[in-house]
């Protein structure tokens, strides 16, 4: 039953994240991200900007705690090791932290990835180091920065194809 209701919880915390990302908060925290004094400079309040997206944060962050805690049954400081803490920035990383359902990509790849490499297990946080390290070199947005990258290619092959066969005909 918990994997219902945590998932409930996911996708409705997806689509609410997907849904601030597409409104003028979402840009703003965005052109703050990119570039705080362009977007200073463009009329953005930068302080409120980041005081709502700390509240947010903490929000999401204080409803991930809770559920820890229920499935739990208990809270204790052995449950956050460095450890746990890396892995879920190597979910975000992979997934590609700009994208909802990147970050959700990566963060189930992650997790099944000891299930794979079970034969290697006494190896598999040097795998996490290689993979960070290749990721940053040849994905650095990610796996859904990767997705968007060869969509946006094929899309250009498609076009010029299609220009090509038009001027042909």
């Amino acid at each position: 039953t918990w994997f219902y209701i945590i998932m409930g919880i996911v996708i409705v915390c997806m689509v609410l994240v997907e849904r601030i990302r597409r409104t003028q908060l979402g840009r703003s925290l965005a052109s703050i991200r990119d570039n705080e004094i362009a977007a200073q400079t463009l009329g953005v309040n930068v302080y409120k900007t980041k005081v709502i997206a700390f509240t947010i944060a903490g929000t999401l962050a204080g409803l991930a705690g809770g559920l820890v805690a229920m499935h739990n049954r208990f809270v204790a400081a052995d449950l956050f090791t460095f450890d746990v803490s890396t892995t879920y920035v190597i979910m975000a990383m992979l997934g590609g932290v700009n994208n909802t359902v990147g970050v959700f990509v990566g963060s189930l790849l992650v997790t099944m990835l000891p299930e794979w490499l079970r034969p290697v297990q006494q190896y598999l946080k040097l795998a996490y180091g290689i993979g960070v390290i290749l990721l940053m070199i040849f994905m650095p947005m990610g796996l859904a920065g990767m997705v968007k990258s060869i969509t946006k290619r094929l899309r250009r092959k498609v076009e010029v194809t299609v220009n090509e066969s038009n001027t042909k005909a």
